[in-house]
């Protein structure tokens, strides 16, 4: 088993939300809940959660990429997958809030937030890379943070 890349793709607790995102994963790119493989991911394995709690006010759909790895020399390309993936996903799917990026740390570091408005610039920042919704009709460009997480390998 790899290391994985781990995408948070957060939004306002509603059961609707939930199912039109599954839909999306499912049209767009051949992803449905549990362990898969996808040509957009170069057949990487992709595993897809269902994170809810209801003591907080969002959800949680967690998409795990197995061995996926940024070098200096592909990072732009990997993160232009990446960011592209995203924005399909922010495009389709108005209610999504946020897109959060790390290798294996986004359950750590949510697991103290209960409210959708504690997404501060200083939340956010703890993961190495992250998307958030500008505006309805925006695409969402990556904020990467260098200081959060080492995800450039040499």
């Amino acid at each position: 088993m790899g290391e994985y890349f781990d995408l948070s793709l957060i939004y306002k607790k509603n059961s609707l939300t939930s199912k039109k995102l599954k839909k999306v994963l499912l049209e767009e790119f051949a992803l449905s809940e549990g362990e898969n493989k996808t040509k957009y991911f170069s057949n990487k394995k992709v595993l897809i959660t269902s994170l809810s709690d209801n003591q907080i006010d969002f959800d949680e759909l967690c998409i795990s990429l197995e061995n996926q790895e940024f070098t200096e020399s592909s990072f732009e390309l990997e993160l232009g997958r990446i960011t592209n993936f995203v924005n399909r996903l922010f495009e389709r799917v108005e209610e999504l809030e946020f897109v959060l990026c790390s290798y294996e740390l986004n359950g750590y570091l949510l697991s103290d937030i209960k409210r959708l408005k504690d997404f501060d610039e200083d939340f956010l920042n703890n993961f190495p890379l992250y998307y958030k919704r500008q505006s309805r009709q925006a695409y969402a460009k990556p904020v990467f943070n260098k200081s959060a997480q080492e995800i450039i390998k040499s």
